[in-house]
C-alpha cells in the first residue's frame, strides 16, 4: 500500500466514524411503553430535553415497547447491571427486589397530586438511598394512578 493510499484510507476511516463521536455519552433507555402512551412520550420529551440541555453531548436513546427485551418487572436489575444505562420503572414492579417500592400502592395512602408531592417529600430521601445502594439515580417522577378496584356502581 503506497503512502497516498494509507492516508486516504485513514481520512476515509476517520470520516466514517467521527459522526459516531459526536455525543460525549450514548445512553440506551429501556421502556414499556409505545410512543403514543404518555409516559412514553415523557421518556421521549426528556431525551429531548437533555440532547438540548446538552448541545447533543449527551444521547440519549428510547426504546420504547420493551424492545431492548428487558421486562417490565426487572428494570432496576437491568440498569443495575449494565444491560441498558436508564429505564422507565413503575416502582412497585420493583417491589421484588426493594420492598418498599411497593409501598405508594397501598389503597388510600395518596390521594392526588398533592399528596405525591407531600409523599415524595417525605419518602424521596428512602427511594434516592434504595437507588443509590444499587448506583442508581432518580431523574424524574412521573404520577400514576394509585390501585384500586373501580365500577359503575359506588
Amino acid at each position: 500500500m503506497t503512502t497516498m493510499t494509507k492516508i486516504i484510507a485513514a481520512t476515509t476511516a476517520l470520516t466514517l466514524t467521527s459522526s459516531a463521536v459526536f455525543a460525549e455519552a450514548k445512553w440506551d433507555m429501556s421502556t414499556a411503553w409505545a410512543a403514543n402512551n404518555f409516559h412514553g412520550e415523557s421518556a421521549i420529551a426528556f431525551a429531548d430535553a437533555v440532547r438540548e440541555a446538552t448541545d447533543g453531548s449527551v444521547d440519549i436513546t428510547v426504546h420504547l415497547s420493551g424492545e431492548t427485551g428487558v421486562k417490565i418487572t426487572e428494570k432496576l436489575v437491568a440498569v443495575e447491571t449494565g444491560i441498558v444505562q436508564m429505564a422507565d420503572m413503575l416502582l412497585f414492579l420493583q417491589a421484588g427486589e426493594e420492598p418498599f417500592l411497593g409501598v405508594d400502592t397501598l389503597p388510600y395512602l395518596i390521594q392526588g397530586q398533592d399528596e405525591m408531592n407531600v409523599w415524595l417529600d417525605v419518602a424521596g430521601p428512602t427511594y434516592d438511598a434504595i437507588f443509590e445502594r444499587r448506583n442508581q439515580k432518580v431523574l424524574y417522577y412521573v404520577p400514576w394512578p394509585s390501585p384500586g378496584v373501580y365500577s359503575k356502581e359506588p
